[in-house]
């Protein structure tokens, strides 16, 4: 279950609170724990399933952040830099390229999902 969790777990790492205007510092998950958790297709239904608003099946810890901040981090195709570091947006991107090319057809779903609730998408 742990790595399920780390597929957008970048999200995580942008999360800010409203309070807040500096950066909050997160564990950014090495290449091979992000490589793990990309070649789980269950993990990656989840987390696009939680960022559509959809139920998710993934703790609360992790739910929230993927519904409110994760597609924006679709819709942009990185990490804003109010959110992140240059390092966290670099491999933010990676990351969302990465699903892009291996589940084009989920990816693009979760996009045109996201645009059909958001006319501003």
């Amino acid at each position: 279950m742990r790595c399920a969790l780390l597929v957008l777990c970048v999200v995580a790492w942008m999360y800010v609170d409203s309070s807040q205007a500096q950066r909050k510092n997160f564990r950014i998950p090495s290449r091979v724990e992000l490589e793990v958790a990309l070649n789980n297709p269950d993990t990656v239904d989840k987390a696009l399933a939680c960022i559509e608003g959809r139920p998710c099946h993934l703790p609360d810890t992790y739910a929230p952040l993927l519904r409110n901040l994760g597609p924006e981090l679709i819709r942009r195709r990185e990490c804003p830099a109010r959110l992140c570091t240059p390092e966290q947006a670099r491999e933010a991107k990676w990351l969302i390229v990465q699903i892009q090319k291996r589940y084009p057809r989920k990816f693009y779903a979760t996009v045109n999902r996201l645009a059909a609730r958001d006319p501003y998408f």
